[in-house]
C-alpha cells in the first residue's frame, strides 16, 4: 500500500493490513506446532517474511535465523526444532502486532539536509568511533571528513563483559570481525538520537569489508555477528531507516584505529579530535536481544493482544 502526502512531500509505503494478518496467523501456526515444526510450512513462512524484509530491511537478520534452521539437520528431514527459531518467531510476532507503527517506510521527496557519518574500528583490545554530521550535498570521502569538524568521538577497552557478549577472547585476533561489529553497534547506540534526528541515511565507514557488507544488509553467516546485526536492526526499525556502508583501507582509518587502541596502548588523542567532545559509551545494557536474554510480554507467543518486546 502506498500513500502520498503532497503537503509534506513524502511517500509512505505500508504493509497492507490483510498481509499483516496473514503473516500473524502463519506465525501462530508455527508456534502451535512446537516442539517440532514442519520444514515445508516453515519454508513457506520464511518466503513470506523474506518478502516483508524487502519492505523493512531491518528484519533480515531474523529471516536469516529461519533460513539457517532450514539448512541445518534439525530434528529430521521433515522437521526442525521450534527452539531453533523461537527468538526469531517472537520478534516477528512483535513487529507485526504493532499494527502500522513499525510496518511503514517513508520516502521524502525533498532531500535531507544532513547525513550522519560514523567511522569506527576495533582491535582485539578495544573499540573506537567518530561521528560527523555533514551537509547532504557534501560527498562522503576521507578527505572531506578530514576538513569537517567531528561531532563527537568515543573509545573504550574491551572487558570480560564484552567477551561474554560476543563469545570472543580479548587479545585474540580470531574474534576480530565480532569486535568490529560490536564497535559499530556501540557507536550507533551511543549516538542514536543524533543519527535519527537527521533524515539522511546513516553511513558507516570502516576497514572491515566483509563485516560492512553484512551490516548494510543486516545479515551475517556468523551466528554471533548476525545477533549483533539483530541489535542494529532493532535500533533502526522505529525510524524505518537503513544503513549505508563505505569501505576504506586501514591506512585511511587511522583516527578510529588509534581510538580503538588508546586505552591499552596509552596513545595520544589524534589532533583532529582535540576540540571534539568525547561521548561516554552507553551505560545501559548493550545486549537487548541477541544474547537470548530478553523479556517479552506473555501475549506474544500464543497470545491475542498486541505485544511489544520490552527493552531492558
Amino acid at each position: 500500500m502506498i500513500r502520498s502526502c503532497g503537503d509534506k512531500g513524502t511517500i509512505t509505503v505500508e504493509l497492507p493490513e490483510e498481509k499483516r494478518v496473514e503473516a500473524i496467523m502463519a506465525l501462530q501456526d508455527i508456534v502451535d506446532m512446537a516442539p517440532k515444526v514442519s520444514r515445508k510450512v516453515l519454508r513457506q513462512l520464511t518466503g513470506r517474511l523474506e518478502w516483508l524484509a524487502g519492505l523493512l530491511p531491518q528484519l533480515r537478520p531474523f529471516t536469516q535465523v529461519l533460513w539457517a534452521a532450514l539448512a541445518s539437520d534439525g530434528a529430521s528431514m521433515k522437521h526442525v526444532f521450534f527452539k531453533q527459531i523461537e527468538t526469531a518467531i517472537v520478534w516477528f510476532q512483535a513487529f507485526l502486532r504493532q499494527g502500522s507503527g513499525l510496518l511503514t517506510r517513508t520516502v521524502y521527496a525533498d532531500p535531507p539536509g544532513t547525513i550522519p557519518v560514523v567511522a569506527f574500528d576495533a582491535s582485539p583490545m578495544g573499540g573506537g568511533a567518530v561521528l560527523w554530521v555533514i551537509k547532504a550535498d557534501v560527498p562522503v570521502t576521507v578527505k572531506t571528513l578530514e576538513q569537517i569538524p567531528a561531532f563527537a568521538y568515543l573509545h573504550l577497552p574491551w572487558t570480560q563483559h564484552h567477551e561474554t557478549l560476543v563469545n570472543a577472547r580479548i587479545g585474540d585476533p580470531a574474534g576480530q570481525a565480532r569486535w568490529e561489529a560490536l564497535a559499530l553497534l556501540i557507536a550507533l547506540r551511543t549516538w542514536e538520537k543524533v543519527i535519527f534526528t537527521s533524515r539522511g541515511t546513516p553511513t558507516a565507514i570502516g576497514d572491515a569489508l566483509g563485516m560492512l557488507h553484512g551490516a548494510a544488509k543486516f545479515r551475517s553467516k556468523d551466528v554471533m555477528i548476525n545477533k549483533i546485526f539483530q541489535e542494529i536492526a532493532l535500533l533502526f526499525a522505529p525510524a524505518g531507516a537503513v544503513l549505508d556502508a563505505m569501505h576504506i583501507w586501514s591506512e585511511e582509518n587511522k583516527v578510529a584505529d588509534t581510538l580503538s587502541r588508546m586505552d591499552t596502548e596509552h596513545l595520544d588523542l589524534p589532533n583532529i579530535l582535540a576540540k571534539v567532545r568525547r561521548s561516554p559509551p552507553p551505560a545501559m545494557e548493550i545486549w537487548r536481544f541477541g544474547g537470548g536474554r530478553f523479556h517479552c510480554p506473555g501475549d506474544l507467543i500464543g497470545g491475542n493482544g498486541p505485544g511489544r518486546p520490552e527493552i531492558w
